[in-house]
């Protein structure tokens, strides 16, 4: 779910756990010149990604569970704090996306954040080639997608890296570590259409970019009908 420092009260309305500065997507983040952006993001949590919500700016959320949508809004103050527009769309957000897209409402994003596999029991149609495929379809042509793999039993990189791969993108790696009592470890990777890798020097170095995937790289381009968590347990390496 999440949780918000409450003390010293500089923290209170500061992003952590996953999401802080130093991690990827709050340097990507970071990493944003003035302009009004657009945000969506998939999984809300607690709500912390709206601590980056600048005057101006528009973030949207996709949330599956509306318990975690009453306790964001209820034990914690990320999304009242906001100083952008905020909204909330509850449902899957595969299938939201999906109709949005239906009526016309794709490629408005600066930045879609996925951030749905850090359980035990991961949404895999959310991270197969058709879902990727409309997650670009939402995003500006400049626009970048960030997703969030930290996961105690599976390794996903290869995975995000096939599917980067097949869908004409890089994929850049960020790990940032724990800091005490605020942020958590994590591991992003963001896509970046490589066309517009250089919207990305300030915030990325070569060696951050995601190693092709093997030979047998089919066995991790997951899609709806062909995918295997066995492949990437970790447990199993």
């Amino acid at each position: 779910m999440g949780r918000m420092v409450l003390a010293p009260e500089v923290l209170k309305t500061q992003p952590g756990d996953y999401y802080g500065k130093t991690s990827g997507v709050g340097q990507l983040m970071d990493a944003r010149d003035a302009t009004p952006s657009r945000v969506g993001v998939i999984g809300l949590g607690a709500g912390v990604m709206a601590a980056y919500a600048r005057e101006g700016d528009h973030f949207t959320f996709f949330e599956i569970n509306p318990q975690s949508a009453e306790v964001a809004h209820a034990q914690f103050s990320y999304l009242a704090n906001a100083k952008g527009r905020v909204d909330l769309t509850p449902g899957d957000a595969r299938i939201e996306l999906q109709k949005q897209l239906a009526a016309g409402q794709g490629s408005s994003f600066d930045a879609l954040v996925v951030d749905a596999f850090s359980g035990d029991a991961i949404p895999v149609h959310l991270l197969t080639k058709e879902a990727f495929t409309l997650y670009l379809s939402h995003l500006r042509p400049d626009g970048v997608l960030a997703i969030h793999i930290s996961n105690k039993y599976l390794d996903l990189r290869t995975v995000v890296s096939a599917l980067a791969e097949s869908l004409g993108a890089q994929a850049l790696a960020f790990s940032s570590k724990a800091t005490e009592g605020h942020e958590f470890s994590s591991i992003w990777v963001v896509l970046v259409r490589d066309g517009n890798v250089h919207r990305a020097r300030a915030w990325y170095s070569e060696d951050q970019l995601l190693p092709k995937p093997p030979g047998d790289s089919h066995r991790y381009l997951w899609t709806d009908l062909n995918n295997n968590l066995f492949d990437v347990l970790l447990l199993g390496r």
